[in-house]
């Protein structure tokens, strides 16, 4: 370390009586990183200057308060999917789910159909269970699923 000694590195002795009895080694070219690593000096700010430092914190507060948030949020959505899914297999939605399919897919031609048996008696006494789902009900039945409880419940 003596002999190695420039404008940027210093060694300076410390001697009683002609003999050495310490050494320190002083330089310009500190490696913050390594020391941070080794040693616990965020006591004495990393070794940095007070506005440096100041913005690390400040960036670390910031990030730590977008993690909270983004936790937060995740709640309020896993939240939301839950009412969602309850509110989706509630038999008073799915009634009236089933009202807007049969409307949307031609609930008028239906209403007539079903006025016109229920006037027309010899038409009503042709008419058995079968007949009618072929004939009426899977007709406008196609396409309307019934909601199930989601994957979410199983989760």
């Amino acid at each position: 370390m003596i002999a190695s000694q420039d404008d940027n590195n210093k060694a300076l002795v410390a001697q009683v009586k002609d003999k050495a009895v310490g050494l320190m080694g002083l330089t310009r070219e500190v490696d913050l990183k390594l020391l941070n690593k080794c040693f616990e000096i965020e006591t004495y700010d990393c070794l940095l200057k007070p506005e440096y430092i100041d913005a690390i914190r400040a960036r670390r507060q910031h990030l730590v308060a977008m993690e909270t948030r983004a936790k937060e949020n995740a709640e309020i959505a896993a939240k939301r999917k839950l009412k969602e899914s309850t509110m989706r297999c509630n038999v008073i939605a799915q009634r009236i789910q089933l009202q807007e399919h049969l409307l949307s897919v031609g609930g008028d031609d239906m209403i007539k159909f079903i006025e016109e048996v229920c006037n027309n008696e010899e038409m009503s006494n042709k008419l058995n269970n079968e007949n009618i789902a072929d004939t009426v009900f899977n007709k406008y039945l196609d396409g309307f699923k019934i909601n199930n409880p989601s994957d979410y419940f199983r989760d």
